[in-house]
């Protein structure tokens, strides 16, 4: 089962569910996850070239598309943007633009070697929000599904999940287990930091699905 079959099978049923991808890049995802649920979404996206794709062609998808990066602080924080050419052509034409999926609030370690091609040569100032600021602020008091890609900062984000990751069903997330950021956080890590009650419902190659069993 892919993850767009598990979303219509244990979300889309759910009446007006609370969906928000932190790492919305160019809304590809977005726009499948929109109309699997059949409700808008919340979206996060510091990145000034996504944020011109999001809100010119997906806009629609969204209840709200924010600049904020989510993170463990309320505050600002340094946020590395990522270029070049991929060696790969993709099918949409927007991914074939300077490459901007792989930001992060983490500067990139052994990514720099894997993808080369990659560059990580501006870097900008963000401001960020704890997801559970974040929700208080909207008065929304839990959360369906999350999916998230960060690039590394997967940490950051559970940090500045606080009590509130008990209202969390579930968790959809990029890891990686090779540094390929400073200090990312491994698999282990990122279900430690959930904390107990949380477990793994599937792997996929290099996500996972965490699925809270207190709810």
């Amino acid at each position: 089962m892919d993850i767009y079959q598990f979303i219509s099978e244990n979300i889309s049923h759910i009446e007006n569910p609370i969906v928000f991808e932190i790492g919305s890049h160019i809304g590809i995802d977005s726009e499948k996850i929109s109309e699997i649920v059949g409700s808008k979404i919340y979206g996060f996206e510091p990145d000034p070239r996504n944020l011109e794709i999001l809100t010119s062609k997906r806009s629609e998808f969204f209840h709200e598309i924010s600049t904020l990066a989510i993170s463990n602080n309320d505050g600002k924080s340094n946020f590395y943007l990522s270029s070049g050419t991929a060696p790969e052509e993709y099918e949409d034409e927007d991914m074939n633009r300077d490459w901007s999926a792989s930001n992060s609030l983490k500067l990139p370690r052994k990514h720099l070697d894997l993808h080369q091609w990659c560059k990580f040569d501006w870097c900008i100032e963000v401001e960020t929000i704890k997801l559970d600021t974040y929700c208080k602020n909207k008065n929304i008091d839990h959360i369906d599904f999350i999916w998230m890609d960060v690039q590394g900062a997967e940490d950051l984000v559970i940090e500045g999940m606080g009590d509130f990751k008990n209202n969390i069903r579930f968790i959809y997330t990029e890891y990686n287990n090779d540094d390929l950021y400073d200090g990312s956080p491994t698999l282990e890590k990122i279900v430690s930091m959930l904390g107990e009650g949380w477990s793994i419902e599937k792997v996929y190659e290099n996500d996972v699905l965490l699925k809270n069993n207190n709810i």
